[in-house]
């Protein structure tokens, strides 16, 4: 997959060839709680349950951001795994 820290260009994090390799589960090794809240949140709001009361407009920027920044990893990588709040 592309690599998230220099978008294919190369760098130390991907050992300069602008892709990331994983080779264990991201879930358990890379991601951390309040991370993982992020993508239930943002699941949870793409079913439109948002989580600040209210629409789009009552989300923090940085909330609605965050989410389209997920959502787009999310269609990138649905070929090739499940979304990390299933089963």
């Amino acid at each position: 997959m592309p690599c998230p820290n220099c978008n294919e260009r190369g760098c130390k994090a991907c050992g300069d060839t602008g892709y990331f390799k994983l080779t264990d589960c991201p879930n358990a090794k890379y991601i951390d709680h309040e991370t993982k809240e992020l993508v239930r949140f943002a699941e949870w709001f793409k079913k439109g349950i948002p989580p600040v009361a209210g629409g789009s407009l009552d989300q923090s920027a940085r909330f609605m951001e965050w989410c389209n920044e997920w959502w787009k990893w999310e269609e990138l990588l649905r070929p090739r795994t499940k979304s990390m709040t299933d089963g």
